[in-house]
């Protein structure tokens, strides 16, 4: 993540958002067009990286892939994200200390509650087009093994610090990950049931 952030309203795949209510009770939105860490990682030093005044409303084109919303006011953030994020969740206590910190899992509708008519979500989709969705999603993991994107991230940054770590070991159960995908009559069984589902 860079050391000063630059919002992108006019991005067509905002994967992340971030909305800050002062201690005013203003609300200032920031539609990143970036999703390489979540903005939690950042803790409450996220605020002096934010660019100067921001954007008072903004129409999503799509729902971002993560999002963080701040309360100055009452010192309370909230974090969600339909990507994984490995290690956040134990580490929000440590990385917003003194404030209260709830960790959304992938409902962006709490940011969109909280943020009133300054943030426009794009309408929910059909229950029949997120089926679909999601049966996409899970074949393209098919044949794909996690551990070295995995690998590769933790050897990247230090939450802590944001720099590469001096030294990283990895448990022999994490790299002893054996990739297992269903088997085509198992995969021909989801099929049908997510058809007999759509109808």
């Amino acid at each position: 993540m860079p050391e000063k952030l630059e919002p992108n309203p006019s991005a067509d795949w905002p994967p992340h958002l971030v909305t800050v209510r002062d201690e005013t009770g203003r609300l200032t939105v920031y539609p990143f067009d970036w999703a390489d860490d979540h903005s939690a990682w950042q803790g409450p030093a996220l605020l002096d990286r934010l660019p100067a005044g921001g954007l008072a409303e903004v129409t999503l084109p799509v729902i971002p892939e993560g999002g963080l919303h701040v309360d100055v006011r009452s010192r309370t953030a909230g974090a969600w994200t339909i990507e994984s994020v490995p290690g956040l969740l134990p580490a929000l206590p440590d990385l917003w200390p003194g404030w209260r910190v709830e960790f959304w899992e992938d409902r962006y509708e709490e940011q969109a509650r909280r943020c009133g008519d300054a943030v426009t979500f794009p309408p929910a989709e059909e229950p029949a087009a997120v089926l679909d969705g999601l049966l996409v999603s899970i074949a393209r993991r098919f044949g794909r093994n996690p551990v070295p994107d995995m690998r590769d991230l933790a050897l990247r940054l230090d939450p802590a610090t944001g720099e590469p770590p001096r030294k990283v070991e990895f448990h022999p159960l994490f790299t002893a990950h054996t990739q297992v995908d269903p088997t085509p009559e198992e995969w021909s069984a989801v099929l049908r049931a997510a058809a007999s589902l759509r109808s």
